[in-house]
């Protein structure tokens, strides 16, 4: 029998990304294969365990990992990143095969604005507190940026700033590309 290839599919829950995910998982199973997805095979998690670590577990026995990332940042921890950015981390370090995705236009302000005003703020932080910022110290900035008028970071109401810190991680961090999301309907 061969070797079934297990495929996590990651994403913030949100409804935009639901036709998304859910094509994803059924395409790759018709290629038969095993998709992971939490409102399909793997949610609600063991008693024993919190949900995130048991996302993280179902991250770690998978071969691919599969993320979607379109304008919600997700659900905050209390390690200061959020459950996606910490299921793409801990992907990364287990050496998973990455298929990473992000919604054209939010790629496109990414490094049309938002990755100059975020370097800036980085090397000016960098030099006064002789550390890289938090995710939350970035957000902060972020939030006061794009509060100002006129301003290169979209509002908070259109782009949860925490997308802004995830991209800034996956691309510059981590040298990650990010494909164009596919179209989904």
């Amino acid at each position: 029998m061969p070797n079934l290839t297990k495929l996590f599919i990651s994403s913030v829950a949100q409804d935009a990304l639901t036709p998304l995910r859910n094509r994803t998982f059924e395409e790759f199973t018709l290629l038969g294969h095993q998709p992971e997805m939490y409102e399909r095979t793997f949610g609600p998690w063991p008693m024993d365990i919190s949900g995130v670590e048991h996302c993280l577990n179902m991250v770690r026995e998978s071969d691919i990992f599969c993320l979607f990332l379109y304008n919600k940042g997700g659900s905050m921890t209390d390690t200061g990143y959020t459950v996606t950015h910490r299921e793409f981390l801990s992907a990364l370090n287990a050496g998973k095969t990455l298929f990473l995705y992000a919604e054209p236009t939010i790629t496109k302000k990414y490094f049309m604005s938002v990755r100059r005003v975020m370097y800036s703020f980085i090397e000016r932080f960098k030099q006064s507190h002789r550390r890289e910022p938090s995710n939350r110290e970035l957000m902060d900035y972020l939030e006061l940026t794009a509060e100002a008028q006129p301003s290169d970071i979209p509002s908070k109401y259109e782009v949860d700033l925490y997308i802004w810190v995830m991209l800034y991680d996956i691309i510059d961090r981590h040298g990650k590309y990010l494909l164009d999301m596919p179209i989904w309907e």
